[in-house]
């Protein structure tokens, strides 16, 4: 349902596990940041823990705020998998398009995103992510990988394999062009096991 300007928002987010996907607490409060058209604000948003690994963000829109600004929510929030590493992943929560209609609603986000960029190319179905990712084969098999920059932005594509050792991930269709260097992607879906 779409918001209007002035009309107070409440989304549901989940952290889990990486390892097992179980819900589990961020290792501090997640932060949120309200986007208009692709652009970070200085509005509030505030995040409240609702149970294990179950938060919520809330805010305002604001009334000055037009119909047909694009509006999002950028969470970050770090997990430690079972070795205790931490992870760091964002999540971009579409809230849509301001309508002239009023409403208040709740929606339910079922997992997190991870973020990173193209360290270097193959070709459009095999690239490098940097060496924040997971070093563990096959850990992002079956998510999306889906552009938020660059000449690829909005496209997504499944994960067929992933070499934790080089981070390098292959995806099956490929993408219509080869991604460049430093253009930035969200891996989307739950973590897989690793082998």
């Amino acid at each position: 349902m779409p918001y209007s300007p002035g009309d107070n928002f409440k989304i549901r987010f989940n952290t889990h596990e990486p390892d097992t996907g179980e819900a589990k607490d961020a290792t501090s409060d997640p932060s949120a940041t309200l986007i208009r058209n692709g652009d970070d604000t200085a509005e509030t948003v505030t995040v409240s823990n609702e149970g294990t690994g179950d938060y919520s963000a809330s805010g305002s829109i604001p009334s000055g705020w037009e119909e047909g600004d694009n509006i999002d929510i950028m969470v970050e929030a770090t997990v430690e998998d079972s070795d205790n590493n931490p992870i760091t992943a964002k999540m971009i929560i579409p809230l849509g398009v301001l309508d002239v209609r009023t409403s208040t609603i709740e929606g339910r986000m079922p997992q997190l995103f991870v973020s990173d960029e193209v360290d270097s190319t193959t070709s459009a179905s095999v690239f490098r992510g940097t060496s924040d990712l997971s070093s563990s084969n096959d850990f992002y098999n079956k998510m999306l990988l889906a552009f938020i920059d660059g000449d690829l932005r909005g496209i997504n594509r499944p994960i067929t394999d992933y070499d934790g050792t080089n981070r390098e991930f292959t995806v099956d269709p490929a993408f219509p062009e080869t991604p460049s260097t430093g253009d930035k992607f969200v891996l989307i879906g739950r973590f897989a096991k690793p082998s």
